[in-house]
């Protein structure tokens, strides 16, 4: 348990240091830091310790993150943009959502469309996705589309607005099979748990996709999204 492993009155900067020095504490103090005010001397910190190259960019981004001070917008920005792979730039994305809310709105849409890696254009959209604004929806599924990011990329971050299950019926019910099958797969995204889709009608919607046929979707998805609407039909 947390209790056990860091005292109770480690401060962020504690907590930031625990993590820069152990191999396994990353998660345990992104948890705690979570839970906390934003702190400017722990961000100042990781910041400096990147900047001196001795912690990686994924953690950096990931940790910022987790602080949510103001000062670390910057740096993670420039993270998203230098794609510094093991996942760094898809930290980056939800970063910058969480530091600066949906002040990173236009930040992280122009990095989507004109970012020069699918990996950068990805991880803004997963800092959209952390948004959890459902105008952005059509703007994702667009850029999927047009192939800045991939199909179940979108899927995954358009599931993530607040109120998605309307807009995925109507999607399934078009004649559009790009649409549908981003519709099928946030779907799917969807039901990754069992608190997150129990909408009756849009399990019924998949259902009268899945029998048709439409969209461009994997049998193994497909079978798989079909046992986890079961229940609700």
């Amino acid at each position: 348990m947390w209790t056990h492993r860091i005292p109770a009155d480690s401060s962020a900067s504690d907590l930031v240091n625990l993590a820069l020095t152990s191999d396994y504490a990353w998660k345990d103090v992104a948890a705690e830091l979570l839970k906390r005010p934003p702190d400017t001397a722990a961000a100042g910190i990781l910041i400096h310790t990147f900047q001196e190259g001795r912690a990686p960019a994924w953690l950096t981004a990931f940790l910022l993150g987790c602080l949510r001070d103001r000062s670390g917008y910057t740096v993670v920005r420039d993270i998203l943009w230098s794609t510094p792979g093991y996942s760094g730039e898809s930290y980056a994305g939800v970063a910058m959502a969480r530091i600066a809310g949906a002040a990173a709105r236009d930040d992280l849409l122009d990095a989507m469309q004109n970012a020069p890696t699918r990996g950068s254009r990805e991880g803004a959209a997963y800092g959209l996705g952390e948004l959890a604004d459902d105008s952005l929806a059509p703007l994702l599924l667009e850029a999927a589309r047009a192939g800045r990011i991939r199909s179940d990329n979108a899927a995954t971050n358009i599931a993530s607005s607040s109120s998605v299950e309307p807009l995925l019926r109507e999607w399934l019910a078009t004649d559009d099979s790009f649409k549908q099958a981003v519709a099928l797969y946030a779907a799917f995204s969807l039901s990754a748990t069992s608190t997150r889709l129990r909408n009756v009608e849009l399990a019924r919607a998949v259902n009268r996709a899945l029998k048709t046929g439409v969209g461009p979707v994997s049998p193994d998805i497909k079978k798989m999204l079909a046992e986890r609407i079961a229940p609700l039909l």
